[in-house]
């Protein structure tokens, strides 16, 4: 796509003719960029109104996002001091010394590949704010020189498209955080609300709940289990979750006490049980990105199948950040704190530091016990 089409492709998307992945995604490979992200929120209700993606987003980056780092991100406020069409590189306002001590940075951005951000308002009104988002890979240089003059040109189209499109909008049926960005993430997935009716669930879910024998869902979307026993107490876990009060800024034991709950869930003929990782998700919490209800994500892993959960699951199950994730996830499989080190590209203290954060997490000071405890799962039961 040259940069004619790409231009072209903005105003078709922005006439709802085309999906916005589409130029987004153009976007992304002509400026080298790992992410090229249009995002839209509702300044009225303080809502993610809709947020597309092109390029190659990071799996479960934008539900950990809506779920617990929008609230540090330090980008939006310096993209609002700008003028309307006028592009921000984020190198430029945030020393390295800044991003080394940044938790959205070295718990969020770079564990998801991402390095350098650059942004901009392209619309806003009283009702309505659109704003871009170009993410460079860790190891890649910021976007400067001509690619940046390109940028400065585009934007003066992504302006008028934007206001095109949100005149174009005819309902808010584009989800926020919709089943393309659930279907990233391997493990099942799905969203349930306070009536234990599936609202949405990715792939890997949808093939679960037809193969499992556990876990299934009638035709009127509610969740069923095989098991009467399992059924009560995934009910009753997503009872307790929507009555407990938020413990956003709460320390770490406060939260994982209060805001997940694990409960193992029985398999005929399986020595292990599947594990359902149940964590809130409150409207209030997360810029509305869920709809405008609270719900509950559940996140199953089959302990017969995989000792090792993937390290979304981790965090779901044990609210690890992507960086801890990752190096749990590396323990289980046998690695040292050395291989990890080289595998990751950081220093051997570095994952020292990591796994003592690991470690504190989970209640033990042996890292045994913590390898023991993340292969099983189900030895953390509700």
């Amino acid at each position: 796509m040259n940069d004619e089409e790409l231009i072209a492709q903005c105003y078709e998307a922005a006439a709802l003719r085309v999906p916005w992945t589409v130029p987004l995604h153009g976007l992304a490979q002509r400026l080298d960029c790992l992410v090229a992200q249009l995002i839209g929120v509702d300044l009225v209700r303080g809502q993610l109104s809709f947020s597309f993606e092109g390029g190659n987003p990071m799996p479960g980056g934008a539900l950990e996002y809506a779920r617990r780092f929008h609230t540090i991100d330090p980008h939006v406020q310096a993209i609002a001091a700008e003028p309307i069409g006028s592009p921000v590189s984020f190198s430029r306002v945030f020393s390295a010394q800044f991003v080394e001590c940044s938790a959205f940075y070295q718990q969020f951005l770079v564990p998801y590949g991402v390095r350098h951000m650059h942004g901009a308002r392209l619309y806003q009104d009283e009702a309505m704010g659109v704003m871009l988002g170009l993410h460079r890979a860790v190891g890649n240089e910021p976007i400067d020189g001509e690619d940046w003059q390109y940028v400065r040109r585009l934007c003066f189209h992504l302006v008028r498209a934007a206001g095109i499109y949100i005149a174009s909008r005819r309902t808010s049926t584009d989800a926020a955080i919709g089943r393309v960005t659930l279907d990233r993430i391997a493990a099942p997935l799905l969203l349930v609300d306070r009536h234990f009716v599936v609202v949405q669930r990715n792939n890997a879910a949808e093939s679960f709940l037809k193969t499992s024998g556990v876990l299934g869902e009638r035709n009127d979307g509610y969740l069923v289990c095989a098991d009467p026993g399992n059924t009560d107490r995934l009910e009753q876990a997503v009872v307790d979750l929507m009555h407990r009060k938020s413990t956003v800024g709460s320390d770490h034991s406060d939260r994982l006490a209060q805001q997940r709950v694990i409960v193992p869930l029985r398999k005929a003929g399986s020595i292990r049980p599947i594990v359902a990782c149940l964590v809130p998700i409150r409207a209030s919490d997360t810029m509305g990105a869920f709809g405008a209800g609270d719900l509950v994500m559940m996140v199953l892993h089959d302990c017969n199948q995989s000792a090792c959960p993937e390290p979304y699951v981790l965090s779901a199950a044990f609210d690890f950040t992507p960086t801890e994730a990752r190096v749990a996830s590396a323990l289980v499989e046998g690695l040292s704190p050395k291989e990890i080190a080289r595998r990751h590209e950081v220093s051997l203290n570095t994952v020292h530091s990591q796994v003592r954060s690991l470690l504190d997490k989970v209640g033990t000071n042996r890292t045994a016990e913590l390898v023991s405890l993340i292969g099983t799962l189900s030895a953390r039961t509700n």
